[in-house]
């Protein structure tokens, strides 16, 4: 059975001459004495990858639709930057009615 190595110092070994980072497969009793002798050794560990945040996706997931309501509503693409407190300000703010507080009033009624 083979057994995946690195090379820790420049060796030759299978008919291939190795640098220091190169990985090979050797046996498991050569794998031994080049640990031993400290030719190589065994390659580093993967970490899995890291599990996704539930909270996090969600936060994501709102802030996409957001974004998508702010399109919607505004017509334009809303800036990346924006989180999602921004993106509800702005929406609130365009879909609010306009004119203030100004009343037009007709003069010639009160004469």
């Amino acid at each position: 059975m083979k057994v995946d190595q690195i090379a820790t110092k420049a060796m030759r070994y299978g008919g291939r001459i190795l640098k220091p980072g190169d990985t090979f497969q050797a046996s498991r009793r050569d794998a031994r004495v080049l640990q031993a002798i400290g030719k190589s050794g065994p390659p580093p560990q993967v970490d899995p990858a890291p599990q996704a945040d539930p909270e996090e996706e969600t936060k994501a997931a709102e802030i996409e639709q957001l974004r998508a309501e702010y399109e919607a509503t505004i017509g334009d693409a809303a800036d990346g930057r924006w989180g999602a407190a921004k993106l509800r300000e702005k929406i609130a703010a365009a879909t609010e009615p306009k004119g203030g507080s100004y009343q037009r009033r007709d003069l010639r009624a009160e004469d």
